[in-house]
């Protein structure tokens, strides 16, 4: 399975760091979570800066994939031999996944869609290995392009059940994005 990365940059180095950003993604279908806590999009953040233009994503669910690998892991027969793009049961824009963690969080949160070379000049700046910068740029064209993951029913298929929506995922993970009261 190709992991790769996809990060949104923070607007300096005070406000957030840089680790704390990251989506993950699992072939071509960009997840909800990175290892075992939420994605922290916007920790401190009211701006979700990221060069995706209007293009949209099928983010899919941690939770799905290992819903997924246990049901490969317990019929390996049925599945010996094959290879699963996964990816979620919709196709949004990181615009409207803001608007989705602004409806759980309370909070408003907007996408920016930002100069893509400055951007990744950015993340550069703030740690992130130039060669893996390289890596992002085709990333988040690809996204920017209108040519990002698409819903294709695979892990509902496998597991029997619907994968979880960004705003059920949104929802459940509200606390984490929210930002201290001042």
């Amino acid at each position: 399975m190709d992991h790769t990365t996809n990060a949104v940059a923070p607007p300096d180095a005070e406000t957030v760091q840089v680790s704390d950003v990251f989506w993950e993604r699992a072939q071509r279908g960009g997840l909800l979570q990175g290892s075992a806590r939420p994605v922290r999009v916007v920790e401190i953040l009211v701006l979700a800066q990221v060069p995706t233009g209007n293009g949209s994503e099928a983010f899919i669910d941690a939770d799905d994939i290992a819903a997924v690998a246990a049901a490969t892991l317990a019929d390996p027969a049925a599945h010996a031999g094959a290879a699963y793009s996964l990816t979620g049961p919709e196709a949004l824009t990181v615009a409207e996944a803001a608007a989705l963690i602004s409806e759980a969080t309370g909070q408003a949160v907007t996408h920016l869609d930002v100069d893509r070379e400055e951007w990744i000049a950015g993340l550069v700046a703030h740690g992130i290995p130039a060669v893996y910068g390289a890596v992002l740029r085709p990333l988040t064209e690809t996204v920017a392009s209108g040519n990002g993951s698409r819903p294709n029913g695979v892990a509902e298929q496998i597991t029997g059940r619907p994968g979880r929506t960004f705003r059920d995922f949104a929802r459940k993970n509200a606390a984490a994005w929210r930002t201290p009261a001042s």
